[in-house]
């Protein structure tokens, strides 16, 4: 199952948008801060990152930037979703390493189709697949065969 990472200070909105993706069959960890972020990454790494840029403290493109920094958390897609919709603003977003940006209110299917296309291309999602399927062949007695064996 995938999974990822809700930075949004606005509860509602936080809580509406985990619900949604849960029904959608992602797991969602929620942060209302980026002093929230940081304990959620060092137990387990996501397969994306939704982040508000307005956030308490840190605001988004300096945690967008941090992560980047970080060898662990570089890969990391993220997608922004902000009231911050002005051109600059998300210039500077894609400047400090987001993947995709959306603008709120987003329609939900379009906040939907997004993070299931980063999290398709999440270096991440990609080893959990791997990993599962080789625990799958490993307990129904099947050999994996991987790609660069073939």
């Amino acid at each position: 199952m995938s999974h990822c990472l809700f930075v949004e200070d606005h509860a509602d909105t936080r809580d509406g948008y985990a619900e949604l993706l849960s029904f959608e069959g992602i797991t969602v960890h929620i942060a209302a801060s980026g002093e929230e972020l940081w304990p959620l990454l060092a137990v387990d790494i996501p397969d994306a990152i939704v982040m508000d840029l307005h956030l308490p403290g840190t605001d988004g493109w300096m945690l967008i930037r941090e992560l980047r920094a970080q060898e662990a958390w570089k890969r990391v897609p993220v997608l922004v979703v902000s009231a911050c919709v002005r051109e600059i603003d998300r210039e500077q977003a894609f400047e400090a390493g987001c993947d995709a940006f959306l603008g709120k209110p987003c329609d939900p299917l379009d906040l939907v189709a997004e993070l299931k296309r980063l999290i398709g291309s999440s270096p991440q999602a990609a080893e959990r697949v791997t990993t599962a399927a080789v625990s799958a062949g490993a307990t129904a007695g099947n050999s994996i065969t991987s790609p660069s064996t073939v």
